[in-house]
């Protein structure tokens, strides 16, 4: 995937590296923000999460007096002919564009900087476009070259960004020498995660191109999932309470793969599969997320079916679940509330309706951005 899907090298070198390193390279990510509770709420006590969601909207249609995650929704101030004392300044925004741009731009800084941010821009822009449109495509097996405009403006929205992880890595190598840092770049919020792994990879030889493609990778992992999710979270919040504690449930999409090394016959009714060695066995969670028979159980008394609550751990299962959930989850429930506590969101022609949904890389998307108003929730 570092190379088909990342942009890796297609080289035997680059391949031994990632042999060599990958596990050593996960380490600083896994001890120092995902699997440690401290660090981990260390981490969200430094991104100032009340501060950052009270600026979530800045009430203006300029992109130059709006925050960077604001700058990718349409921004419509709502005007009144009421006195300003007695009325509430009111925007109409596209929920799904503003949020998950707000916690990617959380996420991200976090990582690698404010700074990093700031001098690219169009990362966000370019960081979707790759994940929605070029992504699934990969996977999929279409070549990088096919002749389609997807495929081109996909990969030049990856392209960019692996210069400018490039560039940052280049960064900071010399901050970490005490070298003069490019453009007199701010370094001082890189996460001990990023500076740890740029010592590896410098031990073990890795190039600046191989560097950029392992950090989009990781900058892939750590918001091509969390932030659609955080977008269903708000929009099920204030349109339909009942299904909160089911937003997982409700849009969790990831597919499991697994190889199989040895004769393994798997019994589904009926029927028997067979699954032979060197045989890859796709499991779309999904379907099985989406089956009610699997929740409905038979009251012992009075022998009506009833769902039970429990525990459904998103994006892949057994030895292979992803180690980032509980981060994802923290993640999720902290920006979450700290929005919930201070705004309002109300649909624009007052009756939520959530647009249908279609396949996304784990978690499902939605068919169209929903737009709503926005203003600040008065105690």
């Amino acid at each position: 995937m570092l190379v088909r899907e990342f942009g890796g090298t297609d080289s035997p070198a680059f391949k031994e590296n990632v042999d060599s390193s990958w596990t050593k390279l996960k380490a600083p990510i896994e001890k120092k923000i995902i699997l440690n509770d401290v660090a981990a709420m260390s981490a969200m006590r430094k991104a100032c999460i009340p501060e950052q969601a009270a600026l979530f909207d800045s009430f203006s249609s300029s992109t130059r007096n709006t925050r960077r995650w604001a700058q990718a929704t349409a921004i419509n101030v709502i005007t009144s002919d009421l006195p300003a004392e007695q009325t509430m300044a009111t925007v109409e925004v596209n929920l799904q564009s503003l949020t998950r741009d707000f916690g990617a731009y959380i996420a991200i800084s976090q990582l690698f900087g404010k700074d990093f941010l700031d001098r690219y821009p169009a990362l966000l822009e370019d960081f979707w476009k790759f994940d929605n449109d070029l992504f699934p495509l990969l996977v999929t097996g279409i070549p990088s070259w096919a002749p389609f405009k997807t495929i081109k403006y996909g990969m030049a929205a990856r392209t960019r960004p692996i210069h400018e992880l490039e560039a940052l890595n280049r960064r900071i190598i010399q901050y970490q020498h005490g070298q003069p840092v490019e453009f007199d770049a701010d370094m001082s919020d890189i996460s001990e995660a990023a500076l740890d792994r740029s010592k590896i990879y410098k031990r073990d030889g890795w190039s600046f191109t191989e560097r950029a493609a392992a950090d989009l990778a990781i900058l892939w992992g750590q918001n091509a999932n969390t932030q659609p999710v955080l977008f269903w979270f708000l929009a099920y919040v204030f349109s339909t309470p009942a299904c909160v504690f089911e937003t997982y449930l409700m849009v969790n999409e990831p597919t499991s793969i697994r190889l199989a090394t040895r004769f393994v016959t798997v019994s589904d009714g009926d029927l028997k599969h067979e699954l032979k060695p060197g045989m890859f066995i796709s499991v779309p969670h999904s379907l099985i997320n989406h089956d009610l028979s699997r929740f409905l159980h038979p009251d012992p008394d009075s022998g009506k079916l009833l769902a039970r609550y429990g525990k459904l751990k998103p994006w892949s299962s057994g030895v292979g679940m992803c180690k980032g959930r509980p981060w994802a989850e923290k993640e999720t429930l902290c920006l979450g509330a700290a929005i919930i506590s201070l705004w309002d969101i109300e649909p624009t022609n007052g009756t939520w309706k959530l647009p249908a949904m279609m396949p996304g890389t784990a978690v499902k998307k939605p068919v169209e951005d929903i737009p709503v108003l926005i203003k600040r929730r008065t105690w």
